[in-house]
């Protein structure tokens, strides 16, 4: 396959998933759909956690925040007004409108499966500090 074709089909595809996403019917996301994503999120396999934390890695290569997906990132870019400078927001909406092609409300979705594994984490991690198994050793 030639570079050309690859690249021609690329931008075809992500020029249908802007169109199509900027397009279709939005309806309004309500607490029932963050609650049904984030319980979504915690039944993830193996290798789609992998996945994610290459998600995660690469956001954390382009400056963004740990613990956050790219497309968290960008779908709270894209529904903010104050999301982050107003030459980001742009891209971040065409990202959105494009993964939306693909999964519906995906940038919706990946807050709520960010959100839903920060509360897995704080409740673990406060289980562990609050048990008294460390014991303190004195020196002197």
């Amino acid at each position: 396959m030639s570079w050309r074709f690859i690249l021609i089909f690329v931008v075809v595809l992500f020029t249908a998933g802007i169109v199509y996403g900027f397009l279709r019917k939005r309806y309004k996301w309500t607490a029932q759909d963050t609650a049904m994503a984030r319980a979504r999120s915690t039944r993830a396999p193996y290798w789609y956690r992998v996945l994610r934390a290459l998600d995660v890695f690469a956001n954390v290569v382009v400056n963004g925040k740990e613990d956050e997906t790219i497309s968290a990132r960008s779908g709270r870019w894209a529904h903010k007004a104050h999301g982050g400078p107003w030459y980001y927001r742009w891209p971040a909406r065409a990202l959105t409108a494009f993964l939306n092609a693909i999964q519906v409300d995906h940038g919706e979705q990946a807050m709520s499966g960010d959100l839903e594994r920060a509360s897995e984490i704080v409740t673990l991690e406060t289980a562990a500090l609050q048990e008294p198994s460390f014991d303190k050793v004195q020196h002197g």
